[in-house]
């Protein structure tokens, strides 16, 4: 485990293209399509979703199956923190956190865009909360750690907690911005009137049996 890690046991949804760093509106789409895809798994050829360890740490995200996982397509490795632009507890499906990664080396077109939206199930809407919180504390040390470095990390604590870092590639200074919302899922419903999308549910996926 890494040091200052924090470890939690999750199903993984997948991940799907979106258009923008960060927002809500950006991360719920995405999900709504992969629960579909995953309910037709489930029904189809019973194939059960990833079961992962995932650790948070000021490096990023880890990903790794659990021994008694039993799909291979599931991804494995680090995600950078500085690759990852945005972290939400779903406000539909509770149980889930969803997350932009950016890839830098993708170019830009108008068919491809390098936002991804990953998405994990969490056994409870609590634990979803933890983790996002713990993503939020993530980024927090972080920018700290770049601003102790010389380069213009700033970080603020809000109802949606972000930072900004720096990061020294090829020579060239490119600032990060991220952003954590860390309000509950009711909170962004009404704040950013998104009362239509649908009522809060912790019904699916199930973790037991997903």
């Amino acid at each position: 485990m890494e040091v200052g890690s924090t470890t939690f046991v999750v199903k993984y949804l997948g991940f799907r293209t979106t258009s923008h760093l960060w927002g809500i509106k950006y991360t719920r789409n995405p999900v709504d399509e992969m629960v579909k895809q995953a309910k037709l798994q489930l029904t189809s050829d019973k194939q059960p979703l990833a079961l992962l360890k995932l650790q948070v740490s000021s490096s990023g995200i880890h990903v790794s199956p659990m021994p008694q996982n039993q799909n291979p397509s599931c991804p494995t490795g680090r995600f950078p923190i500085e690759a990852i632009s945005y972290g939400v507890q779903d406000i539909v499906y509770t149980r889930v956190f969803a997350m932009i990664v950016v890839n830098e080396n993708q170019k830009v077109t108008a068919d491809s865009l390098p936002f991804r939206c990953h998405a994990f199930v969490c056994d409870s809407r609590e634990t979803a909360r933890k983790l996002t919180i713990e993503l939020a504390s993530a980024f927090e040390v972080y920018s700290k750690r770049v601003k102790g470095e010389g380069k213009d990390g700033t970080s603020e604590t809000r109802s949606t907690g972000s930072a900004d870092g720096e990061s020294d590639k090829g020579g060239i200074k490119k600032k990060k911005k991220f952003a954590i919302d860390l309000r509950s899922p009711e909170e962004i419903r009404k704040e950013d009137g998104a009362a239509g999308e649908g009522e809060p549910s912790e019904e699916f996926p199930d973790f037991s049996e997903a």
